[in-house]
């Protein structure tokens, strides 16, 4: 089993990228830039950056994470926040959860 260092890369892994290929295909957004964009999100949500200002700070920082993360200007991120169709995301949205309740026992589905 590989020695995972972050939550973030454990949850990197569990996406399937095809999904969000296909959905990004069909919305007509450019692959690279919904995947760069949706890392960035998960990652400033699970650090508990507050603003696109804190998101630039750490995109600008020494971190091993931008191996993950394309660095992008805050601009960038704001015409992304701003113009990119949520839709692309909702596939794997769903994918995500529907793997989830597979895997919960029927008794804690209903919780």
């Amino acid at each position: 089993m590989d020695n995972y260092i972050t939550i973030f890369e454990k949850l990197l892994d569990i996406i399937n990228w095809d999904t969000l290929k296909i959905s990004a295909y069909k919305l007509d957004i450019d692959f690279n830039t919904a995947v760069n964009h949706l890392k960035t999100l998960l990652y400033s949500h699970l650090a508990k950056l507050g603003s696109l200002r804190d998101i630039d700070d750490f995109m600008q920082s020494d971190s091993k994470l931008k191996e993950s993360i394309k660095g992008v200007s805050l601009g960038t991120l704001s015409n992304h926040n701003n113009y990119i169709d949520y839709n692309v995301y909702v596939s794997i949205l769903n994918e995500l959860v529907s793997n989830a309740l597979e895997k919960l026992p029927a008794s804690d589905k209903l919780k």
